[in-house]
């Protein structure tokens, strides 16, 4: 999991052609801001040397999450509040697969499962997919989301950069953008309180790390968006297939997401 307890800001020089250029690296460390503040330094020299030719060419992206992290349920599952202030479940023991449209194949058109609304299609499609033999040892939870169905998978425990994970993102018309942010920063995520554009509250760019003014009135925001957010929930359960068995995370993720209440869900 891409999750770092320590960010810094740090300004460096580049050159580029004879000139020097100021320019801003975010450090990051789970051991200390030291550390942290080092790493910066080490990205400002990988970067040099790749604008001087002498990086490594191969040198895969880096897409860590740049997050606060708010609250720790154990080493494997963190939340975090997103760039535009949402608290967000970041887990490795949780397949969490995000649709928000149904494919069909040809035979499960013509038999009618592609009728009714855009969320009933999607529970059929996934109702079909799981009776399936390479899946059908596997448990599902769905829930209704705002536009789509969320989806946990339990009995699957593999990583999201395996191909078998991609494999059954693909079958299962998984949203393309969240299969590739959960292969790039290697863990699943999962929207736990709402969307503020959603709730009627402003949405900020939320700025990490932050100076103490920043903090100040971030937490002012905070605030609000958490008195707002107890009119809205973010799913809303609609059934389990095969035997689903709830952990402490589950649980702690059907409470923040409200999804046993009769809410809007935003």
């Amino acid at each position: 999991m891409k999750l770092y307890q320590y960010w810094v800001k740090e300004m460096g020089k580049l050159r580029v052609d004879g000139n020097a250029f100021d320019a801003l690296f975010y450090g990051k460390s789970n051991s200390s801001e030291a550390d942290a503040r080092h790493d910066a330094g080490e990205q400002a020299k990988r970067v040099q040397a790749r604008i001087d030719g002498t990086g490594e060419p191969k040198e895969s992206y880096d897409v860590p999450i740049r997050e606060e992290i708010v609250h720790r349920i154990d080493d494997r599952n963190l939340i975090t509040r997103n760039r535009y202030g949402a608290l967000v479940l970041n887990t490795e023991d949780l397949l969490f697969i995000d649709i928000d449209k149904p494919k069909f194949g040809f035979f499960e058109a013509l038999l009618g499962k592609a009728k009714g609304t855009t969320k009933e299609q999607i529970t059929r499609m996934v109702e079909a997919r799981a009776a399936k033999s390479a899946y059908r040892h596997l448990s599902f939870r769905l829930y209704e989301t705002n536009v789509g169905v969320r989806v946990i998978v339990q009995g699957m425990q593999a990583s999201p950069v395996s191909k078998q994970v991609m494999t059954l993102m693909r079958d299962f018309n998984t949203d393309p953008l969240y299969a590739m942010l959960c292969e790039k920063q290697q863990c699943y995520r999962a929207r736990l309180t709402p969307k503020p554009s959603r709730i009627k509250c402003n949405t900020p760019r939320v700025i990490f790390p932050r100076s103490e003014t920043e903090q100040r009135t971030h937490q002012e925001w905070v605030r609000t968006y958490e008195q707002l957010s107890q009119s809205a929930a973010v799913c809303r359960h609609i059934k389990d297939i095969g035997r689903f068995r709830e952990n402490r995370t589950i649980r702690y993720h059907d409470e923040q997401t409200r999804c046993a209440k009769n809410l809007p869900l935003a």
